[in-house]
């Protein structure tokens, strides 16, 4: 394997980490979440539970797009709108806003693992 090869086997790598790290955020941060916005932790749940449908259900339209269009754009689509998704809910000040960008969060995490 070249060097151009390991690298990017390590930036792949990195971002198939950053994927499952995304994934798994909110649930460590839910106590926090739920002091911080003033909600039950049913309300929580059910943001959990939003992120996690759009990741589920958004990659199976996800392979076909990446069939269509090429994994690279995919990969880029992710990398660009989870980090889009993560500003939107670092600025939420509402719990609706919250929900929007952790299910906007979910969609675009979806692409990765097609792809």
């Amino acid at each position: 394997m070249n060097k151009r090869e390991r690298w990017l086997v390590f930036l792949i790598g990195s971002c198939h980490t950053m994927v499952h790290f995304y994934e798994q955020i909110f649930p460590a941060l839910l106590l926090t979440m739920v002091l911080y916005f003033q909600i039950d932790i049913a309300t929580a749940g059910w943001m959990q539970t939003l992120l996690a449908l759009a990741f589920g259900l958004g990659a199976l339209p996800a392979g076909f797009i990446a069939d269509r269009i090429g994994s690279k754009r995919i990969i880029m689509a992710y990398l660009i709108g989870a980090g889009l998704s993560c500003i939107m809910i670092a600025v939420a000040q509402s719990v609706a806003a919250l929900a929007v960008g952790l299910a906007a969060m979910g969609a675009f995490i979806s692409l990765y693992h097609p792809a």
